[in-house]
């Protein structure tokens, strides 16, 4: 969403991490294409939760976004080195470790994974699938 976009890229200039930190305008998933995200108003500063949608849904305040996945996108973005992976995606984080496999299981980064029980429910997969998804990374 365009105010957590412009958010996020602020922080990262405040804190001087621009030599570290890649930004980049997408959802990410378990496979390429155009998503629908709708967005709650936060606060404040305009920045507030952003949610996949599935077909059937419908909100007032929705944006199309470009859907890639993590494999991808470090190949695109000639990343060679990853410490840390942080993960949240309101429900969809199944789908962002499975589009990610390749690079996670050569990188081995740190993950922190945000879930979000209700909406992984809604998405279809459950935590023991996660953990099968994961477990042979060790």
């Amino acid at each position: 969403m365009p105010a957590n976009f412009a958010r996020l890229n602020e922080n990262v200039r405040l804190n001087q991490l621009e030599d570290m930190i890649v930004t980049t305008r997408a959802a990410i998933g378990e496979m390429l294409g155009t998503v629908m995200m709708a967005a709650t108003e936060g606060g404040e500063h305009g920045t507030g939760n952003a949610v996949m949608l599935k077909a059937s849904e419908s909100d007032s305040y929705c944006l199309p976004v470009r859907l890639d996945t993590v494999d991808l996108l470090t190949a695109e973005l000639h990343n060679n080195k990853c410490d840390l992976i942080k993960i949240d995606v309101e429900g969809s984080e199944f789908g962002c470790l499975k589009g990610g496999m390749k690079f996670i299981s050569q990188k081995i980064p740190v993950i922190e994974l945000e879930l979000n029980y209700p909406l992984m429910k809604q998405f279809g997969w459950s935590v023991s699938q996660l953990k099968e998804l994961v477990s042979p990374l060790g």
